[in-house]
């Protein structure tokens, strides 16, 4: 489905107007502009995505009506309507071959902070929330098949679980990195999307 008509879906269940659900759903089939095939949904259509998107959209989303629509429940309706099942990533992950020049080893956020550091110049630490983001998936999977989709994930280690619906999440709790990882992904995630497109 195109993030249009799950946003109309949200209206016609929820109330408001489309638009208020647009951004939510447009979020989640992003990564369509780097694989127009079902493989995109790997990296944001599953329970690990969910959480990612309570973390950048907030816990609801106040529609035309003022009616505040929980953002989980949203992520779920989205999930509902393109696959026949609610996956984790690591279901998406199954069977994936990893390639021949993948790491042996997974890199830690320290050595990925400075190799970033000497590549786009300034201090390693400064690269540290980014990095720490990016490999929060690590436990998806036994091996390195993660790095595949550390697009995802929350970098806060301390969580506390929500239950939505039938599906039994973990919601990263409040941490002081949140929003300049946040805003360090969007600004490296706008240039890696230029230069993808052009």
């Amino acid at each position: 489905m195109h993030p249009y008509d799950h946003a109309r879906s949200s209206a016609r269940i929820h109330g408001g107007l489309w638009q208020d659900y647009f951004g939510l759903h447009a979020w989640f089939d992003a990564s369509k502009a780097l694989q127009c095939r079902f493989t995109h949904r790997a990296l944001r259509h599953h329970l690990e995505g969910v959480r990612e998107a309570l973390e950048i959209f907030g816990p609801v989303i106040r529609n035309r009506d003022g009616v505040k629509v929980p953002t989980q429940v949203l992520g779920l309706q989205h999930l509902e309507e393109d696959s026949p099942k609610i996956a984790d990533a690591k279901d998406w992950l199954i069977d994936f071959d990893t390639p021949d020049w993948f790491p042996a080893v997974t890199p830690s956020v320290e050595d990925l902070a400075r190799e970033s550091a000497q590549r786009f110049g300034g201090d390693a630490e400064n690269y540290l929330p980014l990095h720490g983001w990016f490999l929060a998936t690590e436990n998806w999977t036994a091996g390195n098949e993660h790095l595949v989709s550390a697009i995802t994930p929350g970098a806060c280690s301390r969580r506390k679980p929500v239950l939505a619906s039938s599906y039994r999440l973990e919601v990263a709790a409040p941490c002081q990195l949140a929003s300049q990882r946040n805003a360090m992904c969007r600004r490296f995630s706008a240039v890696f999307l230029r230069r993808a497109i052009f």
